[in-house]
């Protein structure tokens, strides 16, 4: 199943009087690292995943691990998801993608 269609199940199966819906497929989120791509091993690193719309739920996968990496559910409404990592180690190398949708109660 890609992102994209992971992302409209999420969103299809929570819509309450709040959620904004958009015709047809979202875009991808965007996922990033900052302060940049290149961290010194110890260093922090933050990874943000930006979706299109205001939602309650991201989760941030590994390539090559079978399992959810880390999930993050903001108190409120957010367009951004955070994934903050306090020492980068040789555990954390790899290729990440993110997905975001509504939370189901």
């Amino acid at each position: 199943m890609t992102p994209i269609l992971t992302v409209l199940i999420c969103l299809g199966l929570s819509l309450d009087p709040r959620t904004h819906v958009q015709a047809g497929p979202l875009p991808k989120p965007t996922l990033w690292a900052e302060p940049g791509s290149v961290i010194t091993q110890g260093s922090p690193v933050t990874l943000r995943c930006q979706g299109s719309l205001e939602t309650q739920e991201y989760h941030l996968y590994r390539e090559k691990k079978t399992a959810l990496w880390i999930t993050r559910i903001p108190q409120e409404l957010v367009k951004k998801g955070q994934f903050p990592i306090l020492s980068i180690t040789w555990e954390h190398a790899g290729r990440y993608c993110c997905i975001y949708g509504s939370h189901t109660a």
